[in-house]
């Protein structure tokens, strides 16, 4: 406890407006402090209640200001701020109170921590009746700018203050505290959190709060107001408040959507009519009649596909050279061929004497030509009209006539002459070679891109085209800031390489393709280089797809030496040849140097590599089986609006999938005849989508132990998902990834816009809007690990392991219709030497449930938490610890 001697005065500010009802617990709250050195003040905002009654009999133990008419909370506090003079000032709204110790551990916490500001947690209370406990998170100045955890009614140390006051715009946008405690901490004021005592809060439908907004354009306008008045006073330290650029993105994706909702309707009903008459065509007789006649045209080529010659050759050179023979011999080659390197000519001609006037340059390895006016010209002049930087092109002897074009707007670029081989990057490491010796540092590596088989790919990449114009609005961005900034960046010593975050790829996917020729050109630097230093750093590097970054010359100098011999001939190759190799070693050689690596997206930011390098999601298309396959197990009940989100969703993803099954078990609700006729038209001829029904209705948690341990196969892991979710694509296989990333995962748990801790934003706020959650989601989503271990899991979408259920069995009958159950199921599980774990990758949208009414399920969360708790009464202690624990962008 504070000794007496050192015991300061406590200004306490209550502050009032209608809040008659309670102000008299409110001020007797005060009195009753064990901490007697309090000055206590109540300002009344010109209430029309009784107010006036309970203040009066406190005339003689309080300083009692009253206004004429009403001014606004922000006004009332900044009243307060000049009236005090005590060296702290303590808030407490009138529908609040403290408890008797509550002055007393405040003080003793800012004495103890030298602290300007204390704050604390909450009890909360919903029509006075006992609620849920809150403690906030341990104070983080990065934390703040992007949350708002700090309660006005916190103790503050006026010297710390000095002119900060409450914000009168943030009368109408709210969350003035927010914004009042965010300007104390910039000034560089300790902040401390006390566990000692908390405040006790009423939770009342009037409140001035903002996720009360009608709308989603209150959060527009608070954000931008924040983050532009903050980005002025405070350039350096204020960065941007996360939640604005997005929020305003969602804000107006909605008003294009809600443009076309009326559209909607009347598009599924097409859909479903055209699906209707394509069903019948392959129920007709004319249709099966001429799928026989096909048959066995279809077959043979099939067939003559597999075992024609070439595939032979190209299949038994692939096993001689794995052999250690094929290695040995292609390596003696490799190298003859780099030893007469000396004496090799590439370039067939320079286009006149090259001149140097920076240490910057651009190599441009123009191919297509037809992409110079419709890309190359505009970002070459925005950039050169930017920084120092020379412009080196390399061409084939056959557009020599359209060096005329490329003077026109670059009369000092250097030109190169070369026969097609080697793709982008043999011209490259050529001209670097060059560029080197004429003392040049770094430079930037762009091509003109086309990679035409992408096109035809479908789902599993993005079109050749779409890969240029997005690697180039990255590494050169037409915007003035962003593009000095990357210069300043490339400029530094340490800089190894600058590439795309949208195209930088984990170093081991695909990697197979490209091991023999890592392997081959890395012995030639060190032969003990790849078995050593690689193996162990792997898992940890990444690289640049498409082959274009800015890059350090001395870190990749020993790969300017390859002959060109050793590049293949050209026959459209889409992997596995020495260009792509170096396409990874390029990458790979300054991360092993621990040179200071970056990333930089399509909105100028520039970011360090990411030692958890994330899969793309087209990855995903081809993945093979590996772990047991996948079970979706979707109960059913009622609300056919949401369950039709989630069909069109799964049969988007898993139509046709040899690893994931789809299970809808109908619960027989209030209409499932109904729901029956819709799901079993809606999934039609899918050969991995199933549909049962239950003899009556079991309830949620009957319902998932039937379809675990009854319907579905006994070898698969069964993945839960709710009817009223959407999923994105990959999210089975991320969480599947998560479930296997350790032996001892047992269950994991999806992010979503709606479940509760799991939540982005983790503080669930934009529950309700799902379209701006997942557009921060879809920013945050590279700054997350892999997985977070979680204390317990979320039954909308939860992963379960098929050895875990064999040995534990499912969910605890005993929560009857649902809620609490999947939290009992963890429980034991984690009491067994499991662990549950939340995967970051995997984002499913989850709407407000619909299947019961709101009165029915409160009742049944009450009942069920009870159960819970006397089972597991620290499981609320180990949820908090958990959430105190995690850090991530929008907590």
């Amino acid at each position: 406890m504070v000794s007496s001697e050192k015991k300061p005065e406590i200004a306490v500010v209550i502050t009032n407006y209608n809040y008659g009802k309670y102000l008299n617990q409110a001020i007797q709250s005060v009195l009753a402090q064990t901490y007697r050195a309090i000055k206590l003040f109540v300002i009344d905002d010109a209430s029309t209640d009784d107010s006036r009654t309970v203040l009066n009999k406190y005339r003689d133990r309080a300083t009692i200001v009253r206004h004429v008419r009403n001014k606004g909370i922000v006004y009332t506090r900044n009243e307060a701020l000049s009236l005090v003079s005590s060296p702290y000032v303590l808030f407490l709204d009138a529908d609040n109170w403290f408890e008797p110790n509550h002055v007393a551990a405040l003080v003793e916490t800012a004495i103890e921590n030298k602290a300007d500001v204390v704050y604390c947690g909450m009890q909360y209370y919903a029509e006075d009746k006992e609620g849920v406990r809150w403690i906030p998170p341990e104070y983080d100045i990065e934390r703040l700018k992007n949350e708002n955890y700090i309660d006005s009614s916190s103790l503050v140390r006026l010297a710390a203050v000095h002119d900060i006051r409450f914000d009168p715009m943030m009368e109408k946008l709210t969350h003035e505290d927010w914004d009042f405690f965010l300007a104390v901490a910039l000034t560089g004021a300790s902040i401390k959190l006390t566990k000692k005592t908390y405040l006790n809060y009423r939770v009342k439908s009037d409140r001035r709060n903002i996720t009360n907004a009608d709308s989603s354009q209150k959060f527009v306008d608070l954000y931008k107001y924040l983050y532009e008045k903050y980005a002025a006073q405070y350039p350096d330290k204020i960065g941007y408040l996360a939640y604005y650029r997005f929020i305003k993105s969602y804000s107006r994706l909605a008003e294009k959507l809600a443009s076309v909702q009326s559209s909607v309707g009347e598009f599924h009903q097409v859909a479903e009519r055209i699906q209707g008459e394509l069903d019948a065509v392959r129920g007709s007789g004319s249709y099966r009649i001429g799928r026989f006649i096909t048959f066995l045209p279809r077959t043979a080529r099939r067939v003559f596909g597999k075992f024609s010659a070439a595939h032979l050759v190209v299949k038994y050179k692939h096993i001689i050279q794995q052999t250690t023979f094929g290695k040995a011999t292609a390596e003696v080659v490799y190298r003859l061929r780099n030893v007469s390197y000396a004496q090799e000519r590439y370039f067939l001609e320079r286009d006149g004497a090259f001149k140097k006037k920076s240490n910057l340059a651009v190599i441009l390895h123009l191919y297509y030509t037809e992409n110079w006016e419709q890309i190359f010209r505009r970002k070459l002049l925005f950039l050169t009209s930017h920084a120092s930087i020379d412009l080196y092109i390399t061409m084939t002897p056959k557009d020599k006539n359209f060096i005329e074009t490329i003077r026109r707007d670059f009369p000092d670029a250097n030109i190169f002459f070369a026969h097609n081989k080697g793709r982008d990057v043999l011209p490259f490491i050529k001209a670097v070679h060059v560029l080197s010796a004429m003392g040049y540092k770094k430079v930037l590596k762009i091509h003109s891109k086309k990679s035409t088989h992408r096109d035809i790919v479908g789902n599993s990449a993005e079109s050749g085209s779409n890969w240029l114009k997005k690697m180039l609005d990255a590494l050169v961005p037409e915007d003035s800031d962003e593009i000095k900034a990357i210069i300043n960046k490339v400029s530094e010593d340490t800089t190894g390489i600058i590439g795309t975050q949208e195209y930088c790829y984990p170093m081991k996917m695909y990697l197979d393709h490209n091991r023999l020729l890592i392997e081959r050109i890395m012995a030639s630097i060190d032969r003990t280089f790849f078995m050593g230093e690689i193996s162990q750093k792997l898992d940890k590097m990444s690289y640049f797809g498409g082959t274009m970054f800015w890059i350090d010359i001395q870190a990749i100098q020993e790969l300017l030496n390859i002959s060109k011999r050793n590049f293949q001939k050209e026959q459209g190759q889409t992997d596995g040849t020495t260009a792509h190799a170096l396409e990874r070693l390029f990458s790979l050689l300054p991360q092993l140097r621990n040179k200071n690596n970056y990333v930089v997206s399509r909105r100028g930011r520039i970011r360090p590599l990411s030692n958890q390098p994330t899969y793309p999601d087209w990855y995903y298309d081809d993945l093979p089986a590996g772990e047991p396959c996948v079970s979706i197990v979707v109960p059913v009940y009622a609300d056919w609006q949401s369950l039709s989100k989630n069909i069109r969703s799964l049969k988007k993803y898993f139509a046709g999938s040899e690893i994931v099954s789809v299970h809808y078990v109908n619960d027989c609700g209030p209409d499932a005849d109904n729901l029956e006729q819709k799901i079993r038209r809606h999934i039609s001829g899918l050969s991995n989508f199933y549909y049962y029904r239950n003899p009556q209705n079991l309830g949620f948690v009957r319902t998932c132990n039937r379809a675990s341990l009854e319907l579905v196969s006994q070898r698969d892991d069964v993945l839960l998902l709710n009817s009223d979710t959407k999923v994105t694509k990959n999210f089975a296989y991320e969480m599947r990834k998560v479930l296997y990333a350790q032996p001892n995962i047992g269950a994991v748990t999806s992010r979503s816009n709606n479940a509760t801790i799991w939540s982005v934003p983790m503080t669930s706020r934009l529950a309700n809007h799902r379209w701006a959650s997942y557009l921060l989601y879809r920013v945050i989503k590279h700054k997350l690990p892999l997985m977070y271990i979680t204390p317990t899991i979320h039954g909308f979408c939860v992963l379960i392991r098929r050895e875990v259920i064999s040995q534990y069995g499912l969910f605890d009958e005993i929560y009857g219709k649902g809620y609490g159950e999947e939290n009992d199921f963890a429980m034991r599980i984690t009491n067994n030497g499991w662990s549950c774990a939340a995967a970051n990758y995997a984002y499913v949208f989850h709407y407000e449930s619909r299947s019961f009414g709101n009165e029915v399920r409160n009742a049944q969360i009450e009942k069920n938490e009870k159960i819970l708790l006397e089972r597991y009464p620290k499981y609320r202690m180990l949820v908090q610890e958990y959430w105190d624990s995690i850090k991530e962008p929008l907590k």
